[in-house]
């Protein structure tokens, strides 16, 4: 296989990276038939973006990864000559535009389709500016850190012993800085502004002031045209809140508290640290590995490759999947504990879940096996848990529930 890379030609590596960009946007107009299949099948907007979600989560990643994988595997075998650094820069760049260019073209086959379904008023044009800035966002600052990673690697000139465990410190270093400066960029990402002044500001600074964290920002997020109501929590040191017009729109004041209150419970449960430091584990649990598998070849036998790319994905899925979204789910019930703490009324919280459920065209129940590879759990299972721990009934969710639906 390795002697095959490296006889490529350079128009043989141009038409097998074209081929991938090629497959993958065939992939994306067989997804645009089976999402219209399925909305034509059930008549339902929610069932049918929780199908295209599934698809886009599961099935579509695969697909993308291996298209990155064996770009960066045929372009790097042109790249190599040219320096650790440069090399490396020209492989990403590569296959950063061809992920671009699969992400732009996905956006316009599926625009017409997804603007009917959710009745969106954003243009192609903003929606693409979208995808840019939050595609630049996540990729500009994970390529810089790999680039400090590798002239963390090549300038630490200390004996080896010491080298172990320096450099994994100056790694995480160079994490927490990128983790703590990329929260003051997010409000460009979403084109958010200050809340301006009014009623509904005054309102939820009062609130804010009541929690003892007066410091904190408030930011409106313009969602409308795209039909998104949400509200977010960011930042290490400064923290910023995030709520979208749409959702404020459409919420009134008290359930707007309340859907604040679960952010801020974020911020009180020091939430964004504690992800922080389980991201940072990547850069512990990684590498010792990789000391075990060198470990193992130099006194036992040599690992197959497929083996040890195995291994290593088996233990990414189960680490940045299974256990991370674990561990988010869990920040997510302790967020909406801290609601109730609070003494807010769990109707009126049970009321603005069931809201934004619906205002994001939301299934209110996830497929058993797909609750576990989610953030958040559904809204079913979260209205459940406060109908619980508020001591309400059933009942007393349907007449609230009803008098929205109303």
């Amino acid at each position: 296989m390795i002697n095959f890379v490296k006889s490529l030609t350079i128009i043989q590596v141009i038409i097998i990276n074209l081929g991938l960009l090629s497959i993958n946007i065939l992939f994306v107009l067989l997804l645009k038939h089976l999402v219209e299949k399925k909305y034509k099948k059930t008549q339902s907007v929610e069932e049918t973006l929780y199908f295209q979600m599934k698809m886009g989560k599961y099935v579509q990643p695969i697909l993308m990864c291996s298209t990155g994988f064996i770009s960066a595997l045929t372009i790097s075998s042109k790249a190599k000559d040219i320096g650790n650094i440069s090399g490396f820069l020209l492989v990403m760049a590569a296959v950063i535009g061809i992920m671009i260019l699969v992400s732009v073209c996905q956006q316009l086959i599926m625009y017409k389709l997804n603007t009917r379904l959710r009745k969106t008023t954003s243009s192609k044009v903003d929606q693409i500016k979208l995808l840019l800035r939050v595609l630049l966002y996540i990729l500009i600052p994970m390529i810089l850190l790999c680039v400090a990673i590798l002239l963390i690697g090549d300038k630490l000139y200390v004996n080896k012993s010491i080298e172990k465990i320096v450099k994994p410190l100056l790694i995480g270093g160079v994490f927490i800085v990128f983790s703590i400066v990329l929260p003051f960029f997010t409000k460009h990402m979403i084109k958010a502004i200050p809340m301006e002044e009014g009623e509904i500001r005054d309102e939820l600074n009062k609130f804010l002031n009541e929690l003892g964290i007066a410091k904190t920002k408030l930011y409106l997020w313009p969602t409308k045209k795209n039909k998104v109501a949400n509200a977010m929590v960011s930042g290490l040191i400064t923290k910023n809140v995030y709520m979208s017009d749409y959702l404020l729109e459409n919420l009134d004041i008290e359930e707007s508290k309340a859907v604040l209150a679960h952010e801020i419970g974020h911020i009180k449960k020091h939430h964004l640290w504690i992800r922080t430091a389980l991201y940072l584990g990547i850069f512990i649990i990684f590498p010792t590995l990789g000391a075990i598998f060198e470990w193992y070849e130099a006194n036992y036998n040599e690992i197959p490759i497929w083996f040890g790319l195995l291994i290593f994905a088996i233990m990414f899925i189960g680490y940045m999947g299974l256990f991370l979204y674990f561990i988010n789910r869990v920040q997510e019930r302790q967020a909406d504990a801290y609601v109730l703490e609070l003494k807010v009324n769990a109707n009126v919280y049970i009321k603005a879940l069931y809201k934004l459920g619906k205002l994001n065209n939301m299934v209110m129940k996830f497929d058993k096996i797909d609750e576990k590879f989610q953030t958040h759990p559904s809204t079913a299972k979260r209205i459940k848990w406060i109908i619980e721990k508020a001591n309400l009934t059933e009942g007393d969710v349907e007449e609230i529930i009803g008098i929205y639906k109303s």
